[in-house]
Order: structure tokens, then sequence, then C-alpha cells
């Protein structure tokens, strides 16, 4: 997949999603925040319901890490894709790529295992529920981990 500006920030450690976020004004959503604006207001298992469909979600249902450049057949990519690709994956809320395409630092720490939690699924996951949570070393890189940022303060009206 090419790499443009819709492309999911991906390949950034902890420390940098958030070193960016403060610089934005902006912080890492905790696993609570992250998991309501998922699965809204029903705690719904994926962003569209309770069963899974892989035609909504950008997950392993394509994934070939032997060849990089071929089309996914069921969701449309082999890899990352572009944010605002795979309609089905919008959550209650209308927030996009939830459940696949890549997982998400938050800003919620594994005390014991001083680790933080990533959400969500990816092109390389099996599972996309929304509950799910693994803790990651932060200095940990990888294609399929990315991030999104909130702001605490509510948007100007125009």
């Amino acid at each position: 997949t090419p790499i443009d500006l819709n492309c999911p920030v991906m390949e950034v450690d902890f420390w940098d999603a958030y070193a960016y976020a403060k610089w934005k004004g902006r912080e890492l959503p905790t696993e609570e925040e992250w998991e309501k604006a998922a699965r809204g207001t029903k705690g719904l298992k994926y962003p569209w319901g309770e069963e899974m469909d892989p035609k909504k979600v950008n997950s392993n249902a394509d994934y070939d890490a032997d060849h990089p450049d071929a089309k996914g057949k069921i969701d449309g990519y082999n890899f990352w894709n572009p944010v605002d690709r795979v309609k089905g994956d919008k959550s209650p809320f209308d927030v996009i790529g939830m459940a696949g395409n890549v997982r998400e630092w938050t800003n919620t720490w594994e005390t014991a295992k001083r680790k933080p939690i990533v959400k969500g699924g990816s092109f390389n996951s099996n599972e996309v529920r929304l509950d799910q949570r693994t803790e990651v070393d932060p200095s940990a890189i990888s294609e399929s981990i990315g991030f999104r940022t909130i702001s605490r303060t509510p948007p100007v009206k125009k």
C-alpha cells in the first residue's frame, strides 16, 4: 500500500506517540476513553455490532506478508489502508478504524508490568474485538501499531 497523508501513523513507539500528542496540545486516550469511542454506549464487540464481519474491517482476512503488493479479496487490503476507506469499521460515535487497520497506543499502563495498553485489531490480527487489550513494551515499534489523539477542549463554534 502506498503511504500518503491519509494513512495511519505507524512504526512509532509509545514515547513518540505521547510526545507528538503533547506537542499538538492533545493526549493519547485512556483505555476507557478508547473503548467508549469504539464500542459506543451499548458496549458492542465490534464497531458495527456483535458479529464479526471480515468485509467490514481491515484484519488479517487478506493479510499475506509474502506478497506485500497483493490486493485483498475480502476487505480490499493486504497491509494497512487509508484511514477512511473501510466504511464498515465505524463506531456508533462515527469514529473510523477502531477494530482494524492498526492497533493503537493508549495512555493506560499495566502497572505491574510497566507497559502501556494497546487497543484494537490490525491488518495482521486474527482478533479485532474491541474489548481485547495487549500490554506492549513502550519502546516497541511495529507497522501494525499506531495511535490517535484526543482533545479535552471542545471545538470552537463557527
